[in-house]
């Protein structure tokens, strides 16, 4: 029995219920793994009516379900009834034939609409680098709500951002002889190895008059207008006697406006118990007139021996959290022991230097910043791109995040010349370039990235990968976007180099094939080539279907994927090699 082609299409609301059903008067279909959106079709049919039309309403974000079955009177592979669903984003109307072409694209296309609606930047996805699903997961559910599905193929991983940071306190530990670089206030300062958070030593306040106005001081090269965050660690010694000053066991910073100094930021107190310790902080804006800034550390007591102890001073330009914007950064200088993440280094003599911590990895936590009026889609983009994954909306409505070599690992699918292969062409170019711009022949590319850090600096780096001397540079701006690492284009070259040799072919519909998917090309008898589908159309006139592929490889006729599927190594005599094997 011929089995008719199947042409259906039901207008969906966002719960999935059918509002309206039609029949296609004519139309195609396409996917294709290099478009953003991956799916795309355009179909025609009769005009409804005015209460239907209605409802053909691109703002309401209806989808429209395409039911489709082969026609295997057109040597087509039955496959039963397909069912793809895309987001109507389009209608024109055609009065005088009495027709409507609606504009069907898969459901990235949201996630390029929406552009952050905001006039401050969006920093969620910094405290979610454990996750990198989490991060793609909360980006569909702010665009698309929580209904939307989702495959989760790749294995997920974190993606961890680090940032250079700089100590601004010389001799932060008191490791100098004498304490040096720190001036004393109403007593002296002393380097001490009674006790130390970190290194051997730390310093020591004893009050040498009646004032309890006791501290330790520095004057670190501050910026006026600049946020900065100190924190340090307090002991206690003696638990002191007489009148207590109010800013006892505190940091305390003092500014010079316009020729007098005042306070302008102050921790809390460290713990007033004897031999007890704890890390206080404050965090302070130097006002746009300062003219000079110090900071004091405070004793607060005023008799003699009344001792404490400061130790491990952090001061750092910004709020004082690390990249993930929750946890504190934590104290270092350049004697801290390196790790896989960072490299430790005096700026200049050990101990009497402001200090450097130097990432492994270069991946600002910018790059999780998403930017108003950035879309959705461009946000995950740099994200995944970096992180060799990509996320797509498949055509049945289901977004698929994968890594970037996702296969479709189904049996091969076979064209051959004469049964269902109509035509076959080899494309090869040097200027030619794909639907989204993409060239077809660059043997570099160069991906330039510019954003702001969290510090109010305008920054800009650049991620290449090819030759020293290219013939052809595919260029790539990408802005308001931080720096991912070094990465995206390695992985963009890899996917350019798959296209230098592409073959486009035509054939009978096949509703299962889909891009990622082998196939292998016999376009005459000893003309046979394997590699992988990145695009297909299907044309819903005709029941034909143009196939482009990618990777291909001329394949001899007794290569292993040429051999029929119930032919096994078992199955083979005793000995037979690939020299000696036969297809007979």
């Amino acid at each position: 029995m011929i089995r008719r082609p199947v042409r259906m299409a039901r207008l969906k609301n966002s719960s999935l219920q059918t509002l309206a059903t039609f029949r296609l008067l004519s139309g195609s279909l396409s996917a294709d793994e290099d478009w953003a959106p991956f799916g795309r079709a355009q179909i025609v049919i009769a005009k409804p009516s005015a209460a239907v039309m209605a409802l053909l309403d691109p703002a309401t974000r209806v989808s429209v379900e395409l039911e489709l079955a082969a026609d295997d009177s057109a040597l087509a592979v039955w496959n039963g009834t397909s069912l793809f669903r895309l987001a109507l984003v389009g209608t024109e109307v055609n009065d005088a034939e009495g027709t409507v072409s609606l504009s069907l694209m898969s459901a990235e296309q949201y996630l390029q609409d929406y552009k952050l609606p905001s006039t401050t930047e969006d920093l969620a996805a910094w405290g979610q680098q454990s996750s990198l699903r989490s991060i793609v997961y909360n980006v569909l559910n702010r665009v698309l709500g929580p209904s939307f599905t989702a495959s989760y193929d790749a294995l997920d991983t974190p993606f961890i951002t680090y940032s250079e940071m700089t100590n601004l306190i010389e001799n932060p530990s008191f490791e100098i002889a004498n304490a040096a670089g720190w001036t004393a206030g109403n007593a002296a300062i002393e380097r001490s190895d009674s006790w130390a958070a970190t290194g051997t030593f730390s310093g020591r306040i004893n009050p040498t008059g009646s004032t309890n106005d006791t501290y330790t001081a520095t004057q670190p090269g501050m910026s006026a207008g600049q946020q900065y965050s100190i924190s340090a660690t307090f002991r206690m010694g003696e638990t002191p006697g007489g009148m207590i000053n109010s800013r006892a066991r505190r940091i305390v910073i003092v500014a010079t406006v316009n020729g007098t100094g005042r306070v302008i930021a102050q921790s809390d107190a460290g713990p007033s118990a004897r031999f007890t310790n704890g890390r206080v902080r404050t965090t302070f804006t130097v006002p746009a007139t300062a003219s000079n800034v110090e900071v004091r550390l405070y004793n607060g007591s005023g008799r003699a021996n009344d001792v404490v102890y400061w130790d491990a001073i952090l001061l750092v330009a910004g709020n004082g959290l690390d990249t993930n914007n929750v946890s504190l950064i934590p104290y270092f200088d350049g004697n801290t022991t390196n790790t896989s993440a960072y490299a430790y280094k005096w700026d200049g003599d050990a101990n009497a230097s402001t200090s450097t911590r130097v990432p492994v990895t270069e991946r600002p936590p910018e790059s999780l910043t998403w930017s108003p009026g950035q879309s959705a889609y461009d946000f995950l983009k740099g994200i995944l791109d970096a992180a060799n994954q990509r996320l797509f909306c498949d055509l049945d409505g289901t977004f698929i995040l994968t890594n970037n070599d996702y296969r479709d690992r189904s049996d091969v699918v076979h064209f051959d010349y004469g049964a269902n292969l109509y035509s076959a062409n080899e494309l090869r170019s040097r200027t030619a370039t794909q639907p989204d711009g993409t060239p077809l022949f660059a043997d570099g590319v160069l991906i330039t990235y510019t954003w702001r850090d969290r510090n109010g600096i305008d920054r800009k780096r650049t991620d290449y990968a090819g030759p020293t001397n290219p013939q052809s540079v595919y260029p790539i701006e990408r802005t308001s976007t931080g720096y991912p690492g070094k990465t995206a284009a390695a992985y963009l070259l890899v996917r350019l180099r798959a296209k230098r040799v592409m073959q486009e072919v035509t054939a009978a519909e096949d509703f299962d094939l889909m891009p990622g998917r082998e196939v292998s090309i016999t376009s005459a008898p000893d003309v046979t080539r394997t590699g992988y589908v990145t695009a297909v159309t299907w044309d819903l006139s005709t029941a034909e279907m143009t196939v482009t592929t990618k990777g291909l490889v001329n394949t001899p006729v007794n290569a292993w994927n040429q051999q029929p599927a119930q032919k096994t190594w078992t199955s083979l005599p005793t000995g037979t090699t690939w020299a000696t094997y036969t297809t007979s």
